[in-house]
């Protein structure tokens, strides 16, 4: 079932006339397979304000609806999700929209339309991962939308996968496995299935960090960033405590940079174990890394 906008839900108008009008009919996808469970309104078509919805119901597995308690008037006739609308004749922008006029005694035939976007599309893609990683430990792709749940799919063994049932929307793809990451790759489903989303599963790094200031003083906060070209921009926040501690979890063999601290710091070193990150790039085998500053004079 689909949700809608609950302020929208509770814009229903009462109409001190007679509610004598309904308007009947049979919603189908673009492919022209019945819009099962699909909320349809009728919206005031003379309504200056704020949308004001006067009839909903839910097509039945067949596609078909009826809005009964409709007064005389003329109505929009909207199907589907809140940001993603159809409007009667099959139209996806109400100014391309047509009324509909009701009368005491009905008499209007059927009106029939097909949703002009997608309700629920599919996103497939492919994960490339590493033969040492391939069917180690389950491995799980998700797409991540603010403030919502996640959406989760597991990695077929050639390391394709598919999301049968999206929303419209914009998500971002990513890859879930114990101690390993992932790019987060964004996309953006609207009237038609996302095919050819690329992946890259990474062993990952668990550091261990220390920031030095010469002379002494308070450990400053900065920021980091890494820029593989499988992975796009990795970047974050580095905040030591007091004693110049941190953590961080990152790709490996990827060139690891430091940016955005205090102008009152140069940056000296950075190293991690033997590894001049100023010089080359992340691998593992080192013991802590180690972030020197020194201050301006």
């Amino acid at each position: 079932m689909y949700l809608f906008i609950s302020a929208f839900l509770t814009m229903v108008s009462a109409v001190p006339q007679l509610y004598e009008g309904f308007v009947t009919g049979q919603i189908s996808n673009r492919d022209g397979t019945p819009a099962v469970r699909v909320r349809v309104m009728a919206m005031d078509a003379t309504s200056t304000t704020a949308p004001s919805f006067v009839s909903l119901t839910e097509t039945d597995l067949n596609g078909r609806y009826r809005l009964d308690r409709l007064a005389p008037g003329r109505y929009f006739l909207v199907a589907g999700l809140v940001n993603a609308p159809t409007y009667y004749p099959g139209v996806a922008n109400i100014l391309e929209a047509q009324t509909v006029p009701v009368t005491r005694d009905g008499g209007l035939p059927a009106l029939n339309f097909k949703m002009a976007t997608l309700l629920q599309a599919h996103v497939r893609g492919h994960v490339t991962v590493s033969p040492d990683d391939a069917g180690s430990q389950p491995i799980d792709v998700v797409l991540l939308r603010p403030g919502q749940d996640p959406l989760r799919t597991a990695l077929a063994n050639d390391g394709s996968f598919e999301f049968p049932e999206v929303p419209p929307g914009n998500y971002n793809a990513a890859v879930r496995a114990v101690n390993r990451t992932t790019s987060q790759v964004p996309i953006s489903v609207h009237d038609q299935d996302v095919t050819g989303v690329e992946l890259v599963l990474s062993r990952s790094i668990q550091l261990q960090g220390r920031v030095v200031v010469d002379g002494g003083g308070t450990p400053p906060n900065f920021r980091f960033k890494m820029e593989p070209g499988a992975f796009g921009l990795v970047s974050g926040p580095i905040r030591p405590n007091a004693q110049g501690a941190f953590d961080l979890n990152l790709p490996e063999n990827l060139r690891f940079e430091l940016y955005a601290f205090p102008p009152a710091y140069l940056l000296k070193s950075m190293t991690y174990g033997q590894t001049d990150l100023m010089r080359e790039p992340l691998t593992a085998g080192g013991t802590e890394l180690v972030v020197t500053f020194s201050r301006k004079p």
